[in-house]
C-alpha cells in the first residue's frame, strides 16, 4: 500500500479534497466507530458544505491525511488545534507557572478526529499522520520561541488509541480521576 501524508491546505485544492474525500471519510468514520468520537454521524451529516468549509479554512485548525496514491482514497487523518487553554492538570503535572495558562505563553495543541480505516489498520498510518501533525505544531512553537504541548483525551476502553498515543511519544496525566478518559501529552520545553 503506497500513501504520502500531506497536510491538507486552505486553497481551493484543497477545499476540493476536504468535501470530497476527507467529508465521506470522516462520515464513514462516525457510521463504523461512533465511540471513537465526540461529535455523531446524525450531526455531522445533515451539516451543509460551508460548515466543511469553515472547518478547513479555520486557522487554528490543520488536518493531516494519509492518502493511497493509485487512487486518492484518504486511509488516515487527523486534525490539530490550536489557542486552546492549557488544562489544569498538565500545567499542575508540568510545573507550569500561572503565566503559561496563556496561549501566549505556550504553543498548546489538541488533537481530534483521529481515524484510520479499519484496511489500513496495524500499517503505521496513524503514527504517520500523528507525527507530521506533532511535527508541524512544534516548527509553528519553535518559529514563535514557544515550548510546545500537544494534549489529547483518549477513552479509557481504547487501547489501541492509548498504544499509538503512546508510541507516538505522548504520556499519560497523572492518576485516574475516575472519567471515562485519559489525557495525553506530548511536551517540549525551551
Amino acid at each position: 500500500m503506497e500513501y504520502s501524508v500531506q497536510l491538507i491546505q486552505p486553497d481551493e485544492a484543497g477545499i476540493d479534497l476536504f468535501l470530497t474525500r476527507y467529508k465521506p471519510f470522516r462520515l464513514e468514520a462516525l457510521q463504523n466507530d461512533p465511540s471513537f468520537f465526540a461529535s455523531t454521524y446524525t450531526r455531522e451529516v445533515s451539516m451543509a458544505d460551508d460548515f466543511w468549509r469553515g472547518r478547513l479554512l479555520n486557522p487554528n485548525a490543520k488536518t493531516f491525511v494519509a492518502i493511497q496514491k493509485h487512487d486518492g482514497d484518504i486511509l488516515s487523518s487527523v486534525t490539530i488545534v490550536r489557542d486552546v487553554s492549557v488544562p489544569q492538570g498538565v500545567k499542575t503535572q508540568l510545573g507550569l507557572e500561572a503565566e503559561h495558562d496563556s496561549t501566549q505563553q505556550v504553543s498548546h495543541w489538541e488533537v481530534n478526529a483521529v481515524y484510520t480505516a479499519p484496511g489500513a489498520r496495524q500499517r503505521g498510518l496513524g503514527r504517520r499522520v500523528i507525527g507530521a501533525a506533532a511535527k508541524e505544531a512544534q516548527e509553528v512553537a519553535d518559529s514563535e520561541g514557544k515550548p510546545c504541548l500537544i494534549t489529547v483525551l483518549v477513552k479509557k476502553n481504547n487501547a489501541a488509541a492509548r498504544i499509538l498515543y503512546e508510541r507516538a511519544g505522548f504520556q499519560v496525566l497523572g492518576d485516574d480521576d475516575g472519567d471515562d478518559a485519559l489525557r495525553l501529552f506530548l511536551w517540549t520545553a525551551r
